[in-house]
This record gives C-alpha cells, structure tokens and sequence, in this order.
C-alpha cells in the first residue's frame, strides 16, 4: 500500500467487521499487525488527531471539580485562594475547543458564536448519547421480561422494536 492508498479508518473497519474480538486493545494490536512499516509514521498521525482532540477536550470540561474530602488528595500549600482560582479560570481559558467546522480555539478567543456553536455541538452530543442509553434501558426491559442472557436471544422484533 503506498502512502495514497493507506487509510487507516479503512483498516480499522475492515479489522473490526472480520475481527471476534471486542477488547480495543486486542483490536488495536490486530489493527497495528496490518499496518505496513512505511505507513506507521503516518498511521500515528491520523491516530493522535482525535486523541489530542479527546484529550485536550477533557481539559475544556467547563464543571470544575469541586473540593473533596479524600485525605489522599494533594493539597498546595501557602498558595492563597484567589491565586488559585486564578489559575484554575487561566487553565479553563486555555482549553481548546471545538466550535464547528472541523475548527478549534481557546476558550478565551471565542466570540458569542463561537460558544454557541460549541454548546449546540455538545447538546447534539449529549442528545445522542441519552438516546443511546434509553435503547439500552429498553434491551434490558426487554431482557427481563423474555429473561434472555444476551441481546443476541431476544426475538428480531423486539431488536427492530428497539432500534427502530
């Protein structure tokens, strides 16, 4: 495969589709094993793109953690409360976000529609990830009630029923 012809989402398509495993990590090494050494380089590229996005999104959580009260947490010492809160809002500023498009800024560059766009992209999010989960409580009503182990032994129209 030349470096035009390498796609790497293809790969993993094709590896999860022909693949019994369901472990990601037992995937990503099937997936690593078929990736040719001139690609590697490359295929890390496309691989780090969404990771840097999940991973610098994890910072642009906008719900600080509140206090705890574990005596194992790390406490800063001799550091005053407004210089703390100082860096927690210069941190949350700094985080990158993704306003739409494909494109990314720092919380503190965006305008009023650069927020709106985020949070609309966050509420498309979090709308379909509660409808996942109510098609999940509806397999495990279902599940119940038939008192089947496993979705693959509930009847084909409950499974259209639910994912319908």
């Amino acid at each position: 495969m030349t470096s035009e012809m390498f796609n790497l989402y293809a790969l993993i398509d094709e590896v999860a589709a022909s693949s019994a495993a369901t472990d990601p990590h037992i995937l990503a090494k099937e997936i690593t094993a078929r990736i040719p050494m001139q690609e590697l380089r490359g295929a890390l590229l496309t691989a780090l793109v969404p990771m840097i996005r999940t991973q610098t999104g994890l910072r642009a959580n906008l719900v600080p953690n509140g206090p705890t009260d574990d005596p194992n947490t790390p406490r800063r010492v001799g550091r005053s409360r407004k210089f703390t809160e100082y860096a927690r809002l210069d941190r949350l500023l700094s985080a990158r976000i993704a306003i739409g498009g494909g494109e990314h800024k720092f919380l503190r560059q965006c305008t009023r529609a650069n927020v709106q766009s985020a949070s609309a992209i966050r509420k498309a999010h979090a709308s379909a990830t509660l409808a996942n989960a109510v098609k999940l409580d509806a397999l495990d009503g279902h599940m119940e009630r038939l008192d089947v182990e496993t979705v693959g032994e509930l009847p084909p129209e409950v499974l259209r029923e639910v994912f319908a």
